[in-house]
């Protein structure tokens, strides 16, 4: 645990202040509580627990938080950390609420006053990564502390695909070390639990860290990132990655481009015809559907199959392929009218998500692609 230079004196592990903030409706009942605690004499922790309970999923959504440096930091990393995360579930408005109250009710937590390094050099090592054979690399961080030495906090957010309802990172991360002198400790975590028709492409991207560094003056050495490419490559992927040190409303970037190569990925987009591509849509049983899409790159006269997934006990069934399609000349395809095959129980709301693959890859790699998901029942 980072340590946060507050001053205060000690407080007891088990003096936990707990928040009731919000309420709302989202689909059911909408929850938001945040709490402040200090476990340790020097030390400082903060949080937000964010649930969600719909009659439609068999486990709240829920996100936590934990910090262990200045509150005030973590204020502002959480704000934009929950609205970068869970914009698909419009909690926006109420997480800046907790915050605000957060913020009225710990202002004995001073701020973290950063000091960065003089130099930093970011590498990749090795230069380039391959798909499926030479998966993993490191970042190298190559830095030096000025005179008065360094103390600062960084993080390495998990880059996006760059595309449209693509869900998901190119790479993972593991747990960063310190190649050299200095000391490097976990400062905030942010995990969020996804919804039960979550699908994302490569690396689970619903979750970030934050690391606080103190380095004496004049010191150099080198942090450390192992890192694996988690899915074949895609055309027009964005592959640069940032080390960010945070500094107040300026944050210091350092990035890296990496170079990803070997067999292809081919990208599938999904939507069900006349529904909205940001949530789920809503279809009464028995009611058919068109599912439509297109490849990216455009393949065409290539078959895709289409495969049906259930994600609640009303949905009653199990994953089967609900459709095979062939593309036009531009790789585009639409299905013809389909039902799910089976029937939600009486008075239930099922769910179900779709998926699609290349009935024969070739020289793209065997993947599926994520598609839309649909609540199906009397209560749609």
């Amino acid at each position: 645990m980072g340590r946060s230079r507050t001053g205060q004196g000690e407080v007891s592990d088990t003096s936990i202040l707990i928040y009731e903030i919000f309420q709302a409706r989202f689909r059911g009942d909408l929850a938001l509580g945040a709490f402040a605690s200090a476990s340790l004499p020097g030390y400082r922790r903060a949080g937000v627990v964010w649930a969600a309970r719909t009659p439609c999923l068999p486990r709240p959504y829920h996100a936590y938080i934990s910090c262990s440096v200045s509150l005030r930091f973590c204020l502002d990393r959480i704000a934009v950390a929950f609205l970068k995360m869970n914009r698909l579930l419009t909690i926006g408005l109420s997480t800046l609420a907790a915050l605000v109250v957060m913020a009225a009710t710990s202002s004995h937590a001073s701020a973290f006053t950063p000091h960065l390094p003089v130099s930093t050099a970011l590498t990749t090592v090795p230069s380039s990564v391959s798909w499926p054979g030479s998966r993993d690399f490191e970042f190298r961080v190559e830095m030096t502390a000025g005179p008065v030495g360094a103390h600062f906090i960084f993080t390495v957010p998990a880059p996006s695909w760059g595309f449209s309802g693509v869900y998901g990172s190119p790479f993972s991360y593991g747990q960063p070390s310190l190649d050299g002198p200095g000391e490097l400790e976990p400062s905030l975590s942010i995990v969020a639990d996804p919804v039960p028709w979550a699908c994302w492409r490569g690396a689970f991207a619903g979750g970030q860290n934050w690391y606080e560094v103190t380095l004496d003056p004049g010191t150099s050495t080198t942090v450390v990132v192992p890192s694996r490419l988690e899915g074949a490559p895609l055309e027009g992927m964005k592959t640069i990655t940032d080390f960010r040190m945070e500094n107040g409303d300026d944050p210091v970037l350092v990035d890296a481009d990496v170079e990803v190569g070997g067999t292809p990925g081919i990208l599938i987009k999904t939507r069900i015809a006349g529904h909205d591509t940001k949530l789920p849509a809503s279809i009464a049983a028995g009611r058919p559907f068109v599912l439509r899409g297109l490849t990216r790159p455009a393949l065409a006269n290539r078959r895709i199959n289409l495969r049906a997934m259930p994600h609640s006990a009303a949905a009653g069934g199990k994953p089967y392929r609900i459709a095979t399609v062939k593309t036009d000349a531009k790789g585009h395809f639409k299905t013809k009218r389909l039902k799910i095959r089976f029937a939600p129980e009486p008075g239930g709301q099922a769910i179900w998500s779709f998926s699609s693959r290349l009935a024969s890859p070739g020289r793209f790699a065997n993947q599926s692609s994520c598609g839309p998901a649909m609540f199906l029942g009397s209560g749609s």
